[in-house]
């Protein structure tokens, strides 16, 4: 029997390489639950280095997220981004645009960084659902 909330470590093997992870939820606590859970296993100011970030709807966050998810760490072994995107990923000509970049990013991830996403409500007939999906 799996537990609920489900662990960040079920879900992502941090010891293996690096890459784009979608974790879809329309429960809020799961995704509080998981916040937690990633700030307690990677400390601020330790080997790993930890942001969130959020959509907010702004573009420029997204490109940002990826910008940082593409750079290899000078101080730090490895990068955990965590990105909220909390609003349904459906018909919009930004929200396309910012799903093309995690699609891009997806393409060639940096090995040594995770970008995790969380996506809140996402409609499942576009594109960008079947192929995260897969």
């Amino acid at each position: 029997m799996s537990s609920y909330p489900p662990s960040i470590k079920d879900l992502i093997d941090f010891k293996k390489e690096g890459n784009i992870f979608y974790i879809l939820s329309d429960e809020r606590y799961v995704f509080k639950s998981l916040k937690h859970q990633l700030s307690s296993l990677f400390p601020h100011g330790g080997a790993v280095e930890y942001l969130e970030m959020d959509y907010d709807n702004d573009l420029e966050n997204v490109k940002e997220a990826v910008t940082i998810a593409t750079e290899i760490g000078l101080f730090t072994s490895q990068k955990v981004i965590l990105f909220t995107y909390a609003e349904k990923a459906g018909k919009d000509a930004k929200k396309d645009k910012s799903r093309e970049i995690f699609l891009n990013y997806a393409k060639k991830p940096e090995p040594t960084n995770f970008l995790i996403v969380f996506l809140e409500d996402i409609d499942k007939r576009t594109k960008f659902y079947k192929t995260i999906s897969k």
